[in-house]
């Protein structure tokens, strides 16, 4: 496609899909202030999505009323997109963080970026090039170095554990690779509106809107939900598609490994956690093998 060839766009693809690893990285340091005050992940997701949804919807009918059209036939895409895909990432990352740990859980997450170049190899004619295999094992490793991999104590593998993580890493996997071909029909905020919308549905039926009322969040946490809905969700996934519209899904995913880094940097800077060296290393790691992506053409 003509788009993905020019030099300008594939820019502005990396520049997007950055963009939006480094929000989806700042949003890990308001979580976890809102995890250390009382709020479960499933609720913080929940209340993300409905927030997500309702400012999306609201924005796009006030200044682009075209982008929340779409065709009844294709109402079962967007359901399949978000329940199928995006809620079942949540659902399976957080049943993994119950048998495992975060940097386990984050580790096996990050396993998508594989499935998606063997997929899109096998399926999409994509040419396995040298550059992106190196990318694809270089950006693994950075990742394996900064959430603590070469601790054997940070990481905590079991039959469960490996099985759930790696599920969410195939629907990882399969709602990046779905949501590359709605990019045909659909602009990237079109598909994230609905997909927050039913999403925010799927979540209902574990964490119920009068569930969320009777907790009687406090005003001063608002600020935080409204941070982690706007920077953390509803802009960074409208900027990972707008970014797949430039580059192949393949290169976005590898690129998006890159949000680890950004989250093990603000929380040593913000937070005052550790930086190890070996993180370190996994930074440059991750960074040169995006380099490497960009630089190669096509």
């Amino acid at each position: 496609m003509a788009i993905r060839n020019s030099p300008s766009n594939q820019w502005k693809g990396y520049l997007f899909v950055i963009l939006a690893a480094t929000m989806w990285g700042t949003n890990g340091v308001v979580a976890k202030h809102l995890f250390n005050h009382g709020i479960s992940p499933s609720m913080l997701v929940q209340i993300r999505s409905a927030l997500a949804f309702l400012i999306l919807f609201t924005t796009l009918a006030v200044f682009n009323k075209e982008l929340i059209k779409i065709s009844k036939r294709d109402l079962l895409f967007m359901v399949t997109f978000a329940i199928g895909g995006m809620g079942m990432v949540n659902f399976m990352y957080f049943t993994t963080l119950t048998k495992t740990n975060v940097a386990t859980a984050v580790l096996l997450q990050y396993t998508g970026p594989v499935f998606i170049a063997i997929f899109a190899v096998s399926f999409q004619g994509e040419q396995l090039t040298r550059v992106k295999v190196i990318s694809l094992a270089l950006a693994f490793w950075g990742c394996f170095f900064m959430v603590g991999g070469y601790n054997p104590e940070l990481l905590k593998l079991n039959a469960v554990g490996l099985t759930c993580g790696l599920t969410a890493a195939l629907f990882y996997a399969f709602y990046t690779l779905y949501g590359e071909w709605g990019l045909r029909r659909y602009s990237p905020w079109t598909m994230v509106v609905y997909a927050f919308g039913f999403i925010a549905l799927f979540w209902a039926l574990f964490v119920t809107p009068w569930e969320v009322s009777q907790r009687g969040l406090p005003l001063t946490k608002w600020p935080y939900f409204l941070y982690v809905a706007i920077v953390g969700t509803a802009v960074p996934f409208g900027l990972y598609f707008q970014g797949i519209k430039y580059i192949r899904a393949t290169r976005a995913s590898i690129t998006s490994i890159l949000e680890p880094i950004v989250a093990g940097v603000v929380s040593y800077f913000l937070l005052g956690e550790s930086l190890f060296f070996p993180q370190i290393v996994g930074g440059i790691s991750v960074i040169t093998a995006i380099f490497l992506l960009q630089a190669e053409k096509g």
